[in-house]
């Protein structure tokens, strides 16, 4: 999902990660029996997911079909000098929506099919924070 080139190929990449992300929260709600659970929307910084050593870098950009210059290059992107300028908060969802909208559904799948077994769900979604008011109110609009 990280190297995807384009909003189609990460869609691909999330679509691929969705069942383990639904099976992981299906898991986490028969844990906890009906107390509520508080899931925070990822806001990693995504230059720490990739890899660093050079024979890493090459296997990658070999699996993917990729040049190394060319993966190496999308590496090189991903790196934050200064966190508060990355893709820290709410500003990983703003530059790709597509990632917290597979977490939502994955949330409420997981919810909606535990129900259905007669398991009480709480989910709450937490918004990684940000200072802008409109921002959040985008995201939940955009999650409902």
């Amino acid at each position: 999902m990280i190297f995807a080139g384009d909003q189609q190929g990460r869609k691909q990449a999330l679509a691929k990660l969705l069942p383990y992300q639904r099976e992981d929260f299906i898991g986490i709600f028969r844990t906890m029996k009906g107390l509520p659970v508080t899931v925070r929307l990822l806001d990693p910084p995504l230059h720490e997911f990739v890899p660093q050593d050079e024979a890493a870098i090459s296997r990658l950009a070999t699996s993917m079909g990729l040049s190394i210059e060319t993966l190496r290059a999308r590496i090189e992107s991903l790196e934050e000098i200064n966190p508060m300028l990355g893709h820290r908060g709410c500003r990983l969802g703003i530059t790709y929506p597509e990632i917290y909208a597979m977490q939502a559904r994955a949330i409420f799948e997981a919810a909606a099919q535990l129900t259905k077994e007669g398991t009480s769900v709480l989910p709450e979604v937490m918004i990684p924070p940000n200072r802008n008011g409109p921002r959040t109110a985008d995201h939940e609009k955009d999650l409902r």
